[in-house]
């Protein structure tokens, strides 16, 4: 309540134009003052009259808080194109003093210069002298792994949040606890069997699983580089896109003149946000053009109809419900009545047809519906896709015994590992249905049971994975496992013979003939 109404003083001068707010750039948001726990921070210009009304209202503050400012504490930064008189004159109404060079914010080095080194040297400093407290205790090996990771590697986390490290303190962190874990006795005297790269590998590769901190440095940069990507906090994605990337996004920004060293950390994790990064376009506003060796769908054509055809299908559909819309091709501008035409009929599509090596699949049987071309043209194209997905699914007791067993198959053309996912839906729903709360679901798809415990994506196998991971919601106990193929060989030949069948299929307690024989095998 002391700030909000301490915010409102000043709001109140500004509006008088008693105080002027400060910019960093042209577009970027003005600010008046920063609140934040015991730290205060308040910007005008570096003038006696702004100072003494600045004055002014620390001391109504004072006296309608009860909260007395410590001057001795407190210090003005001033621009360095300020001159003597006026910095004389701000400190003189203010009562404190000139900090050219000021300490740190919430324990951040404000300013950062060349001798980056000798700024965050600190921290070698803290995690060694942590080190020599433990140095002549008796720690075996594992109170070492725990010691070094839950402690002697935190402590530069908050530091790394905001600032790329230089390698030679991280270098000097990782020796103080490569020399920790070697050591004997209070010199911390050993012989290195193994470098700290290796033990910062995993534990499946021989290592430890410590961190490489110039890494994780990296990557707790590229939090911050996603919040400026979605603009989770506003304020600052503002004033960095003002300053650093007015034209373009952070995306495609670049280092620009003379940045800080926040940006230039942020900067540094710009390639890491690159890769893992998906842009997502907005299908009714943008034209798609595929790139050289991108996304090439009608062999070597370079048009894509993916919009003109949604918004033609959507405007047929929504007619037959009577609401009126314009069916105009944006390709060639004519009215049409079938959506056919932007496959096969438009003089845009005409031409990639024309282009690509699948011609003579389009013209040789003109009278064919467009999903018979285009199912002929995934079967030429090499694109290994299934048309229909056999499900075989088996259920045992904890002794091997049949209990239920069933069939069914999913019409749709599907990746492979796509089909696989489908297959594991089906089973979960099924099972489900049967009101089995503590299970355990074996499939010998690696790929798929990593997704399920813990990978996670935006492809359409990993949407289907995440309904597999909704359905396993409902079991009270459930686990995913991998087993190898030869040991699922009665749920493959189910999946075979499904395809045969006229629809699903169920068998409770009883096997049919065509798998009495693999059940004594598979237990």
């Amino acid at each position: 309540m002391c700030a909000e109404g301490l915010s409102s003083i000043i709001r109140r001068n500004e509006d008088a134009s008693l105080l002027h707010r400060c910019t960093i750039a042209r577009g970027a948001p003005t600010i008046s003052h920063l609140l934040f726990a015991d730290y205060c921070y308040f910007f005008f210009k570096a003038s006696g009259a702004e100072a003494s009304v600045m004055k002014r209202i620390l001391n109504r503050y004072e006296n309608i808080s009860g909260q007395r400012i410590n001057y001795a504490k407190s210090g003005v930064t001033l621009s360095p194109n300020t001159n003597e008189e006026s910095r004389l004159e701000v400190c003189t109404h203010l009562g404190v003093s000139d900090q050219q060079n000021p300490s740190n914010y919430l324990g951040m080095p404000m300013l950062v210069g060349r001798k980056k080194n000798e700024t965050f040297s600190f921290l070698v400093e803290r995690v060694q002298q942590k080190l020599n407290g433990w140095q002549n205790q008796p720690i075996s090996k594992a109170g070492k792994v725990v010691l070094l990771k839950i402690v002697a590697q935190v402590i530069p986390n908050f530091w790394m949040n905001m600032f790329l490290i230089p390698m030679e303190i991280c270098d000097g962190i990782e020796k103080a606890m490569n020399a920790f874990w070697w050591g004997n006795g209070s010199a911390n005297k050993g012989i290195k069997w193994m470098s700290w790269e290796r033990l910062c590998t995993v534990k499946e590769d021989g290592g430890m699983g410590f961190k490489k901190l110039h890494e994780f440095n990296v990557a707790m940069l590229e939090k911050q580089a996603w919040r400026l990507v979605n603009n989770i906090n506003p304020l600052v994605t503002q004033l960095m896109h003002a300053r650093y990337f007015p034209k373009t996004d952070f995306l495609n920004a670049s280092i620009g003149a003379n940045p800080s060293y926040v940006w230039r950390s942020i900067l540094e994790s710009q390639d890491v946000v690159r890769k893992g990064c998906r842009r997502r376009i907005e299908i009714l506003s943008d034209r798609f053009q595929s790139q050289a060796g991108e996304g090439k769908t009608l062999g070597s054509g370079n048009r894509m109809t993916n919009a003109n055809l949604l918004c033609l299908s959507t405007a047929h559909a929504l007619a037959m419900k009577r609401v009126n819309l314009p069916t105009v091709c944006s390709w060639c501008l004519r009215n049409v009545k079938e959506d056919i035409h932007v496959l096969f009929q438009c003089c845009f599509t005409r031409e990639v047809w024309e282009d690509s090596r699948l011609s003579s699949l389009v013209t040789t049987r003109p009278n064919d519906t467009a999903w018979t071309v285009l199912q002929r043209i995934f079967q030429a194209g090499g694109n290994e896709q299934i048309m229909m997905v056999g499900v075989g699914c088996v259920i045992r007791d904890e002794w091997g015994n049949l209990l239920r067993a069933g069939s069914n198959v999913v019409q749709g053309s599907y990746h492979p590992r796509e089909a696989e996912a489908i297959s594991l839906k089906e089973a979960l729903t099924w099972t489900k249905d049967w009101k089995r709360s503590k299970c355990v679901f074996e499939c010998d798809a690696k790929l798929l049971v990593d997704a399920v415990n813990g990978s996670r994506g935006n492809t359409y196998f990993h949407a289907i994975v995440e309904d597999c991971t909704d359905l396993l919601k409902y079991f009270d106990e459930v686990l995913v496992l991998f087993t190898h193929r030869f040991a699922n060989m009665v749920a493959h030949c189910l999946a075979r013979v499904s395809c045969s069948m006229s629809g699903p299929t169920e068998w409770l307690y009883t096997a049919p003939d065509f798998i009495i024989c693999m059940l004594d095998s598979d237990k």
